[in-house]
């Protein structure tokens, strides 16, 4: 067994304790809040103006306006590009806590 490699040294000239082992990559603060801020669109945001936007597509049928339609599909295709940005570029996961692929996003976008 190799042995382990002291990475950081102990902070104070008392202090015993020292960081064993590979040092852990700590995220960048700004993208951190970006994902989150995205996560919380997709998973509450994004979905509950959804059920705003259908409910009166639904109460009303064959009534309702154009605008009100083109609100329900802007709020869809903004969910689907956010889940995308999610996975490409901010490190997205799926619910289990694994790393999502485009085979995740696919199936999100496109059941």
């Amino acid at each position: 067994m190799p042995e382990p490699i002291l990475v950081d040294q102990p902070r104070q000239a008392d202090s015993k304790v020292s960081f064993i082992g590979v040092l852990p990559k700590r995220p960048d603060p700004k993208a951190t809040l970006i994902s989150a801020v995205a996560r919380l669109y997709r998973m509450l945001t994004g979905n509950t103006v959804l059920y705003l936007i259908s409910r009166p597509i639904a109460q009303q049928g064959h009534q309702s306006t154009a605008t009100t339609h083109a609100g329900f599909c802007a709020a869809v295709v903004s969910l689907i590009l956010v889940r995308y940005l999610d996975i490409t570029r901010l490190g997205g996961a799926t619910a289990a806590g694994e790393p999502a692929s485009l085979r995740d996003w696919y199936r999100y976008g496109f059941p």
